[in-house]
């Protein structure tokens, strides 16, 4: 990023505030995300930049550098955090209002499909002003929530999504750099055109379009849902795994030749149900699982799942953020 585009924001920064009736609740922000077609719920998320302790160290005790450079280093992410960010949001369309942001961390609360929208945008930003240096790295926690929850649990969920993002990685505790959603930490992706993350995106269009063509429904997706959960407990080995998760891929088969049926004979239909279906079981179906087809299948895919379903749900039930 260059010091006119940097100066350009900070000048935007300066622009007037919001007056109080351009100011929505929590309830407005859900009504919005349910005019757009999209579940009546909001989202938090919270952020910050991984291993702050480790770069101090490295400068401070392997480079020498002088106590300044520290100083500097932190202006420099609060100025990303309370100016840059501040400006793109100002200058952008979406309603997402910041409960705090500088230093090196984040929270935001907005519509939950404005936020998912906008979250793999601010990693690119950050990306951008750091070079995109492979040690100095952003991780995030979004959780979804009913718009009457009071805000200190609201937080609370959005920073227990955030840990489960900065420990993914039990062998290496300094890898981060993810998103987590859903429980489900994911690495962000390396390629800049993505808009969010393209394989996540992909599945999500795809159940979308089968869903408007009534090849899917809500309880048919539920139990995709159960299956991947299966799958992967049976994958990880996890002390969780109970009998019945063993034959996930048997009742997978035996849903899709009773339930995935074109009633209206219709190619397209069922076009798209076949579609799914090898989506689905190429990832576990025989022998070793490949790493990236069950990074792609067990992490996700579920992710996916749980989009497309709050796009197209409208009852106020409470969202879940842990795992079944």
């Amino acid at each position: 990023m260059s010091d006119d585009e940097i100066n350009q924001l900070h000048i935007n920064q300066k622009e007037e505030k919001p007056s109080i009736v351009d100011i929505l609740t929590f309830e407005h922000l859900a009504e919005l995300a349910k005019q757009q077609g999209a579940a009546r719920y909001i989202a938090a998320v919270s952020g910050d930049v991984d291993n702050m302790g480790h770069l101090f160290e490295h400068l401070m005790e392997r480079e020498k550098a002088p106590l300044t450079m520290a100083v500097t280093i932190s202006r420099q992410f609060d100025f990303f955090f309370s100016g840059i960010l501040d400006a793109h949001l100002r200058n952008g369309d979406k309603r997402i209002y910041t409960v705090y942001a500088g230093g090196d961390d984040l929270f935001y609360i907005g519509a939950w499909n404005e936020i998912l929208d906008e979250v793999y945008e601010w990693r690119k930003l950050f990306g951008a002003y750091v070079a995109n240096h492979p040690k100095i790295t952003f991780s995030a926690g979004v959780s979804l929530h009913h718009p009457n929850l009071p805000i200190n649990r609201i937080r609370h969920d959005a920073e227990e999504q955030l840990k489960q993002a900065k420990n993914a990685n039990k062998e290496d505790p300094t890898d981060k750099n993810r998103i987590c959603i859903w429980n489900t930490p994911l690495k962000w992706s390396d390629k800049e055109k993505d808009e969010w993350n393209n394989e996540v995106i992909m599945y999500v269009n795809l159940l979308n379009e089968a869903i408007n063509k009534k090849a899917l429904n809500s309880s048919m997706m539920y139990r995709l849902l159960s299956y991947t959960r299966s799958a992967k407990k049976v994958h990880s080995k996890s002390k969780k795994m109970r009998i019945d998760d063993c034959i996930w891929n048997s009742l997978l088969r035996y849903d899709i030749a009773r339930n995935w049926k074109d009633k209206n004979n219709n190619k397209q239909f069922k076009n798209g149900l076949e579609k799914i279906g090898k989506e689905v079981e190429q990832f576990y179906g025989v022998g070793t699982v490949d790493p990236v087809k069950y990074d792609l299948f067990g992490n996700k895919f579920p992710i996916a799942l749980m989009w497309a379903l709050y796009l197209v749900r409208h009852k106020e039930s409470k969202p879940k953020n842990k795992g079944e």
